[in-house]
């Protein structure tokens, strides 16, 4: 039975490598040959290359050859072309939303166009300067107490938007998650979900690795949070950014590792709130709640309680200023990509040419 679901799944893999190829091929190079009866472009298949040594590269390496990387991206593939299809098509819309006259005021249409045309207004973000981040960087300057830091970290959890590739989730400026979510042990309810959240860097490896490149990448990035700070007008940038790390590595520390992650049994683990409050002695539940606009519920399901108990301690005995830096850097990071050039361009540098290897900035 195995062996038959190895030859279906290979079957399978074959077909949809070969289809994704297809697909690339009208964007960057010219067609694989003619496809057989089965559908598979022959012509994308590297017959140097023995199948029971490596299947991807037999039905694929000629595609793989032929093709370059998009000098604005770090990889390419099915996934990547359909986003560039479908981004071109909602362009269209947006721009034809953004230039119609006959648009009734308060219509779908000229909302769409107006706040279209508001994004690409890079001249008006040029004159506005750091001017969109004095409202969010004053929030966050008024935290007076451990309670209203808690509070703000329920705030952001109203903050969560689908961002574009390349731009961060907007709300990441808090160290925990919560997501609604069908209950996996009772599917027919949905449940209050908190999960581990908010390094700066992709995963905890990038902290805890003592490998050189990430010995690189983690010198790259102190840099970079010292930028986004001085850009913001914060004195004291390099001290603050090394204040950062220092924090995310301690988060990074106490979070699972993606091997963990994968133990859906140990993720699964339901709380009361007064269960939570001895989980965490100090940090405020229910003004948590009520700071991200949700009712007490009957029960919350963390899914690694360890990090949540070790955050518990890092809030007591983390300076409420770096907490504050901290909040700073991951906010002024967010909006980076939609302000003036200077925060596009040290935000692609940094996120896209450091982390994923892109030389290319993308037009806005």
């Amino acid at each position: 039975m195995n062996t038959m679901r190895q030859v279906l799944a290979g079957l399978a893999l074959a077909a949809a490598c070969a289809g994704a190829a297809a697909m690339e091929q009208p964007a960057t190079v010219p067609a694989g040959g003619q496809a057989g009866p089965s559908g598979v472009l022959l012509g994308n298949f590297d017959r140097g290359t023995r199948p029971q040594d490596d299947f991807y590269r037999y039905v694929n390496g000629s595609w793989l050859a032929r093709t370059e990387i998009p000098a604005d991206k770090s990889n390419f593939g099915l996934f990547q072309v359909l986003q560039d299809s479908v981004e071109k098509n909602l362009k269209v819309i947006a721009e034809s939303a953004a230039t119609a006259d006959s648009a009734a005021a308060g219509s779908n249409e000229q909302l769409i166009g107006d706040f279209y045309a508001s994004l690409m207004d890079e001249a008006r973000a040029e004159r506005a300067g750091v001017a969109p981040l004095e409202e969010p960087l004053r929030e966050i300057d008024a935290i007076a107490d451990r309670k209203e830091l808690v509070e703000y970290f329920g705030r952001t959890q109203r903050h969560f938007v689908s961002a574009p590739p390349g731009v961060a989730d907007f709300g990441a400026a808090a160290p925990l998650r919560l997501a609604v979510l069908p209950d996996a042990k009772q599917p027919d309810r949905y449940a209050l979900y908190l999960t581990q959240f908010g390094l700066g860097l992709p995963d905890r490896d990038y902290y805890l690795g003592d490998e050189p490149r990430y010995a690189e990448i983690r010198r790259q990035y102190q840099d970079y949070l010292a930028d986004l700070l001085r850009m913001a007008g914060r004195e004291g940038a390099e001290a603050s950014a090394a204040a950062v790390i220092g924090l995310e590595t301690r988060l990074a520390d106490a979070q699972w590792s993606q091997v963990q992650l994968r133990d859906v049994e140990k993720s699964y683990n339901p709380y009361a709130v007064a269960d939570a409050d001895r989980l965490m002695p100090g940090f405020d539940w229910q003004a948590w709640l009520a700071a991200a606009g949700l009712p007490e519920p009957e029960r919350l399901i963390i899914s690694q309680p360890s990090y949540f108990e070790a955050l518990a301690a890092m809030l007591e005995e983390t300076p409420l200023e770096t907490w504050k830096d901290y909040l700073r850097v991951r906010r002024i990071d967010d909006y980076a990509p939609l302000l003036s050039r200077a925060f596009v361009q040290r935000h692609f540098e940094f996120n896209e040419g450091v982390l994923t290897g892109a030389i290319e900035l993308r037009p806005r």
